[in-house]
This record gives structure tokens, C-alpha cells and sequence, in this order.
């Protein structure tokens, strides 16, 4: 019998570079973006808890592809829900390469780059291939928490 395996990941974060548009040779559009998020961990020597900065590239398709092109640029806040695809390859020097990205199915637009959604404006959904979905509410705003030793970070 055959198990099915459950790969489902979200994030948000900040583009690290602009998006890439190009297209596959089936004409089908790609968008490749770079997204940077923090987690947080606690540091050995210290004791205190820490931000440290992850990278991972999200490949979007099809009419997303072409929207993410279009309105997002380096420092755009995004959340991005989709599935980890690993994928390998031979480089042009014969060393072999890897990767792991996001293959997203959805894309939520949620602030111009180096804002914070301040200027009045709701964020852009994506959730088709067609045309951004309606608006959705304004995320609140994050309360800052104070982690005890034992409190996990989340």
C-alpha cells in the first residue's frame, strides 16, 4: 500500500532581489523570487533568544508568475503557502548541484517594499491564475511577548 506524504509549507518574509520572469519552453510563465524570514533560536553562550535570517527561492507559474513580476519588487513583504520540491542538476563546471524550493500555490502581496502596509492600502491576494483576488483585512499588529527559559518561541 502506498502513503501519502503530507509537504505543505508557509512563510512570510522579504525579497531578497527582484523577481525573475521567464518562460518555460512549453510557454507556460515562471517567476523565481528569493525570500528571506526569520526564525528564532536560542543562543548556547547566552542563553538569549535570537532572529536569524533564512533563505529559500519560491518558483510561482502561470498568471501568478506574471503578476509577481509585475507588482513585487527587492524588499516586498510576502507570504508565500505552497510545496518543498528538491531538485538536482549538473553544472556547467560537471559538479553536481541541489536545491531545495517553493513551489507556490499561493502568493499574498502584503505590503510595498520597506513598509509595513502603513500607507492605507490593503494587501493584493493571488490566490488564481487570473487577476488578484479581492483584498483581504489587515493583518493585526503583532504583540511582542516575552519568552520565559522555558517558553517556546511561538
Amino acid at each position: 500500500m502506498a502513503q501519502n506524504n503530507l509537504n505543505t509549507v508557509a512563510i512570510t518574509g522579504n525579497l531578497t532581489r527582484d523577481p525573475e520572469l521567464r518562460s518555460l519552453p512549453s510557454g507556460l510563465a515562471v517567476c523565481r523570487m528569493r525570500v528571506a524570514y526569520n526564525r528564532r533560536e536560542r543562543n548556547a553562550a547566552t542563553g538569549n533568544w535570537e532572529s536569524r535570517a533564512n533563505y529559500i527561492n519560491v518558483d510561482v507559474f502561470g498568471g501568478r508568475a506574471e503578476n509577481c513580476a509585475r507588482f513585487l519588487q527587492k524588499g516586498s513583504e510576502v507570504g508565500v503557502s505552497g510545496q518543498l520540491r528538491w531538485r538536482e542538476w549538473d553544472a556547467n563546471d560537471g559538479s553536481k548541484r541541489e536545491e531545495t524550493a517553493i513551489s507556490a500555490d499561493n502568493i499574498q502581496f502584503m505590503g510595498a517594499p520597506g513598509s509595513a502596509s502603513s500607507d492605507g492600502e490593503e494587501p493584493i491576494g493571488l490566490g488564481d491564475d487570473s487577476a488578484p483576488a479581492a483584498p483581504a483585512p489587515a493583518a493585526p499588529e503583532p504583540v511582542a511577548v516575552a519568552a520565559g527559559e522555558d517558553d517556546i518561541p511561538f
